[in-house]
């Protein structure tokens, strides 16, 4: 009997800590929450957790999908960009080549035709 008293003791302490600590009457003021709901939710664990603010506040919750959905905007577009880049890069780059070529052979003839003019 003894034993009983102790854990009805340390029981009392428990209930008395989370009544000084607001847990009671959070849970309370949740759960009546619950209990007024005229169209009960799917997952009354995710409902509670939302009442007690666990978790990312809706209007957080759709900030950062609104800002997620603009950055994915925003790096296909670089992507893009880029790809753009360097085809333009690409082109540029054999064009060069091509042009450098074709520089160096004008060259060669107008130094045949220098020479053969000296003649």
């Amino acid at each position: 009997m003894a034993h009983y008293r102790v854990s009805e003791s340390k029981r009392e302490q428990f209930r008395r800590y989370l009544e000084k600590a607001g847990v009671l009457e959070s849970l309370t003021n949740v759960l009546v929450a619950l209990y007024e709901e005229t169209e009960k939710p799917n997952n009354a664990l995710d409902f509670i957790k939302h009442q007690l603010g666990v978790g990312p506040e809706a209007e957080d919750a759709e900030s950062l999908r609104l800002e997620l959905n603009t950055l994915q905007q925003k790096y296909d577009q670089l992507m893009e960009e880029n790809k753009e880049l360097r085809s333009r890069y690409s082109c540029c780059s054999t064009s060069r080549r091509r042009a450098g070529e074709q520089n160096n052979y004008t060259h060669l003839q107008f130094q045949i035709l220098l020479h053969i003019r000296s003649l």
